[in-house]
């Protein structure tokens, strides 16, 4: 792919440039974060007639051998002194040439941080002495302590929107917004790593051309490159600390005291492999980009990385499991290293994944509880997350064959369920309203009388009959007296047939209402991005298509994972382009996810069992 394309960084350009009327400056940051690339830029700029520029670079081959790095601008008698005598001659010579061409000396020196103390004591005496401007990149990994008076930049990763530039730059193409999401979460928005990531991609089949747009299918795969590039950026490491980035690429984040490590990990914050944080008491330790934790794991063998998962969850469950997300990690960890673990865990695990969007995941752990011991806990489970990845289909044959070998309880407990999945995957209002009638001489507690009202809603609200749905949830909702899921989905509807017959005002108060009255049910899986795709058509409605597209890229970055919600939150974003006009970027960033939701999405009468991958327009 050649060199890195260069974009953004105008505000830095300006800084670094104006330092030169003040010594110069130092530019940190960690390894292909683009501080090589950025002084470049800014020399390559400089009018050769007012300036002269020397380059210099620290490298590990040249760190032992005194002014190793200055050796190309070294004077032929500097070659015969010794020690402080070279130095002073080497200075002298870079500021005697100032007086001689009547133009301004900048010194740039790549990696400072590597170089011999000979070379360092002519950066300091540069600057000390002030005549000559002095660029400096250093790795905040291996800082050396160089003065303080140089203006300091510390080089940031690229935000999302310049990530997503440098990508179509490097791909000479554009690409889809859910793939420019993936890569920039993957890269931390390093734009080494982008690009490597991009390459790896293209490599292994996952990154591909469809339409005109680029497009990532499948999970992430690293190439050998891209591993050996990790590997240098995180450095030589001892034994005691590989063990402990060991142990985070298998758990993290993992409290201090859990990694039993001393004052590692304070060392391996400061050279910028691990991140510490304060959560709640603890001080949680977390690996600082997301690739190093594939590549600690591809290094790992089998048989040490389920020991290492064994001994993580038999701390948490020493510790008695009960911080938020101990179950589902201690559950994981049984899981991936077959150690067994009570059903009630594993199904408790399995609701906690499908809460958190990942439904792959809460699949596996809801077949596991069931194997141990079946319930109806985690059937339930089970059939939502294969709803939600749609396989509604598959949930239906599911709960259809248990249905006959099930008591009038279990029925019960799994209406609400089942008829959900008739309704929404299968677009069979009428199979679950048999359902219903089966049930109700059954239902006594007021949560499942709630549940089987709010089937009877579903269907007039599932057939775009909003008008009868609208008189069937207002009592339904205001008899209600616990806002959990069946109440929160039911409100999500109830607000979208108000938007249906013009009242998207009314329509955002009552998602307002739900977020208040339940706030942490209308943030999970399916309440939350259900929700955000109601709040967006309500925006639009409202004719505020900004506001919607930020909604909707909000709703992309919270639900990345999960293959439908980036088809149907760009499919929004790219309605909300097309309202601004934005028709070029509607085409660019979203048309594939809005062509997509167009032949999956339930509509009135139309269902979402089409293909999640149809074939791609020609054009949108």
């Amino acid at each position: 792919m050649g060199q890195l394309p260069f974009v953004g960084r105008a505000k830095e350009i300006a800084a670094v440039r104006a330092s030169l009327d003040h010594g110069g400056a130092v530019v940190a940051g960690p390894a292909g974060v683009g501080k090589t690339r950025l002084v470049s830029e800014i020399v390559d700029r400089l009018d050769l007639a007012q300036f002269t520029v020397h380059r210099a670079y620290g490298t590990h081959a040249a760190a032992g051998i005194p002014l190793g790095a200055f050796a190309a601008l070294l004077p032929e008698r500097a070659l015969r002194a010794e020690g402080g005598a070279a130095v002073r001659l080497l200075v002298d010579e870079l500021t005697a040439a100032l007086v001689a061409t009547d133009r301004r000396i900048v010194v740039a020196v790549d990696d400072a941080q590597l170089l011999d103390s000979a070379s360092a004591t002519v950066v300091d005496e540069l600057v000390r002495r002030g005549e000559v401007a002095v660029l400096l990149t250093v790795r905040t990994d291996g800082e050396a302590a160089f003065d303080d008076t140089l203006t300091r930049l510390d080089l940031r990763p690229l935000p999302p929107d310049q990530t997503t530039e440098l990508l179509e730059r490097t791909l000479d193409g554009p690409v889809e917004q859910a793939t420019a999401d993936r890569i920039w979460h993957a890269s931390d928005g390093n734009p080494l790593l982008v690009r490597e990531l991009a390459a790896a991609g293209r490599a292994g089949g996952a990154l591909q051309r469809r339409a005109g747009r680029w497009r990532w299918d499948g999970g992430l795969a690293l190439s050998a490159r891209l591993n050996d590039l990790v590997r240098s950026q995180m450095g030589g490491l001892s034994e005691a600390e590989r063990g402990v980035l060991e142990m985070l690429s298998i758990g993290e984040p993992l409290s201090v005291p859990a990694l039993a490590a001393g004052d590692l990990p304070r060392t391996l914050e400061r050279r910028g492999l691990v991140r510490v944080a304060q959560d709640g008491q603890r001080e949680q330790v977390w690996l600082a980009h997301p690739l190093y934790g594939e590549t600690v794991r591809a290094e790992l063998g089998t048989l040490r990385a389920n020991r290492l998962r064994r001994e993580l969850a038999e701390q948490v469950r020493a510790a008695g499991a009960n911080r938020r997300g101990d179950v589902l990690r201690m559950a994981v960890w049984s899981l991936d290293s077959g150690e067994p673990a009570p059903a009630e865990v594993f199904a408790e695990a399995a609701r906690q994944a499908y809460g958190a969007s990942d439904l792959a995941l809460a699949q596996r752990l809801a077949r596991r509880a069931l194997a141990d011991r079946p319930g109806v806990e985690a059937v339930v489970t089970l059939a939502a997350a294969m709803l939600f990845d749609l396989q509604a289909d598959h949930a239906e044959r599911l709960l259809a064959d248990l249905w006959p070998g099930l008591g009038p309880a279990d029925r019960l407990a799994l209406t609400l369920t089942r008829g959900f999945n008739l309704q929404v995957g299968l677009a069979r209002p009428a199979d679950a309203l048999l359902l219903v009638t089966e049930a109700e001489p059954y239902a006594t507690d007021p949560a499942l009388v709630f549940q089987l009202g709010s089937l009877w809603f579903g269907a007039a609200y599932m057939t775009g009959d909003y008008p009868t749905a609208i008189s069937t949830a207002e009592p339904l909702l205001a008899g209600a007296a616990e806002p959990g899921p069946a109440y929160a989905l039911t409100s999500n509807a109830y607000a979208d047939c108000l938007t249906g017959v013009g009242k998207p005002e009314r329509a955002l108060k009552v998602l307002t209402e739900l977020e208040r009255r339940a706030p942490q049910v209308s943030a999970e899986m399916p309440v939350g991005p259900s929700r955000q795709l109601i709040r967006i058509r309500a925006q639009l409605r409202l004719g505020q298509p900004a506001t919607a597209r930020r909604t909707a890229q909000a709703a992309l970055d919270r639900w990345l994972d999960w293959d439908f919600g980036t088809i149907a939150f760009g499919a929004m974003a790219a309605a909300a382009l097309r309202l601004t006009g934005a028709v070029a970027e509607m085409r660019t960033r979203f048309c594939g996810q809005h062509w997509r939701f167009c032949a999956s999405r339930t509509h009135g009468r139309r269902t979402w069992r089409a293909s999640p991958k149809p074939p791609m327009p020609p054009r949108c």
